[in-house]
């Protein structure tokens, strides 16, 4: 999953003082000698696991998993494998042996949590041929009664041309490689009824793509977008905007600065963070406020929208940054959301994921990989307002309900009509 970019308020760290008292090692689990030890047989490997995750999650005081229980059932596991290896009977990349390798990590409730776990009894594993990654929360997720699979944007650019055929006044798809992580981004802009700019992206970068000197073919879809907000605003023909956040794995918390700092007159609240600052399990930071300003220097800039509806589409395929800005953009004055519960994945990632540059939380073996057991989670605790209870709270794992819910119609969206787009415009017409 992308990282997302935030740079937190500046704090001390605490002298490293409480840690487990059944903790076998205080190892870097970042360290690449201690990595490559553990790695000689799936005990070790399990039992660094263990540790690793032990010091470097951020939700353990909210986080119920009995985990000192899990311990004990890693290192079992890894005799059982290690005793197949030896006798060469372990089909590593068996749907037995992968479920086996799951369980222990299944319902902690970090939702960007990824693990990988190599097999130490094929060289292969060393050059990142041999190994098992998996995202404990997918079980979760997917067993959800409204889940659906993510979509090719090439099939939601096509629905949203079949849905409203010539009410499309404008139509743009493209592509953005991300320079750094190489992920594709896919971006589909359009204009409604010639009154509602629609926007949908596979991801954030928003930020990069518009800043970048060079024009691109994601700045040909992003541009408009923007464009015809401050343009139709200003004739006082702007009937509504639809972000569409439906697949959106996430990205870059910079963008706010455009799909929420263009829209508001005054610095609003995002969310409350804090980081752990010691290798014990309750060692955590203050909370530190985020908070978005008005963008008022670009030039698309339009303030308060006043009663114009800005509607996002969420769904289950909802995480990150595809949750904090539906989350802020709902608590603008004219902001609603439409679709189902998100994914549950608000913890922020720093710009670095090793462990000795940010602490005592976060990834580790995920710069520069070279193989060896590796978790990639979130580096801070966020809490996102609740609108139900009207309260700041954790919500990592559980993800945001919509202000209306409306589930995809999948026989309608194969035959050609997107139902949930359908509803946004339904609201834009009637705010109900």
């Amino acid at each position: 999953m992308k990282k997302i970019y935030i740079a937190l308020t500046a704090m001390a760290l605490l002298t490293l003082t409480s840690c487990k008292d059944n903790m076998t090692s205080l190892s870097n689990p970042d360290n690449r000698t201690f990595i490559r030890e553990a790695d000689g047989s799936f005990e070790t490997q399990f039992q660094a696991l263990w540790e690793g995750i032990n010091q470097s999650y951020v939700f353990w005081d909210v986080d119920k998993t009995d985990w000192d229980a899990r311990r004990d059932e890693l290192i079992a596991l890894g005799r059982e494998l290690d005793a197949l290896g030896k006798l060469g009977k372990l089909d590593f990349k068996s749907s037995v042996i992968e479920e086996k390798i799951r369980k222990p990590f299944l319902g902690l409730i970090d939702h960007h949590m990824g693990i990988t776990v190599i097999n130490p009894y094929s060289q292969a594993a060393f050059e990142d041929k041999d190994a098992y990654y998996f995202m404990p929360s997918d079980s979760e997720v997917k067993n959800r009664p409204y889940y659906t699979a993510p979509k090719k944007f090439t099939a939601y650019h096509n629905v949203l041309k079949t849905t409203f055929g010539l009410r499309l006044t404008q139509d743009m798809y493209g592509k953005y490689v991300d320079p750094e992580t190489k992920k594709e981004i896919y971006l589909i802009s359009a204009l409604i009824d010639g009154c509602v700019p629609y926007l949908h992206m596979s991801g954030y970068d928003v930020a990069v793509i518009l800043e970048n000197q060079t024009e691109t073919e994601a700045q040909k879809v992003l541009n408009p977008f923007f464009e015809n907000i401050r343009d139709l605003k200003k004739a006082g023909k702007l009937k509504g905007i639809i972000l569409d956040n439906r697949d959106n794995s996430g990205g870059a918390l910079a963008d706010m600065r455009y799909v929420v700092g263009l829209f508001i007159n005054e610095e609003m609240d995002m969310m409350y963070n804090r980081t752990k600052n010691g290798l014990g399990k309750y060692d955590y930071s203050n909370w530190v406020r985020q908070y978005i300003e008005p963008n008022r220097d670009d030039a698309c800039y339009v303030g308060d929208l006043g009663n114009i509806p800005y509607v996002v589409l969420q769904n289950v395929n909802s995480i990150s940054m595809g949750e904090m800005s539906t989350n802020t953009i709902s608590r603008l004055g004219s902001g609603v959301t439409i679709g189902t519960r998100t994914y549950g994945g608000h913890g922020t990632l720093m710009v670095s994921n090793t462990y000795e540059q940010n602490g005592y939380n976060g990834s580790y073996n995920q710069i520069d990989y070279q193989g060896g057991h590796s978790v990639y989670t979130t580096n801070t605790m966020s809490m996102l307002f609740n609108k139900k209870t009207d309260k700041w709270e954790v919500l990592e794992g559980i993800g945001l309900y919509p202000d209306i819910e409306c589930k995809l119609d999948e026989k309608q969206f194969i035959l050609g009509t997107d139902n949930q787009v359908v509803r946004a415009m339904d609201y834009i017409k009637s705010k109900q």
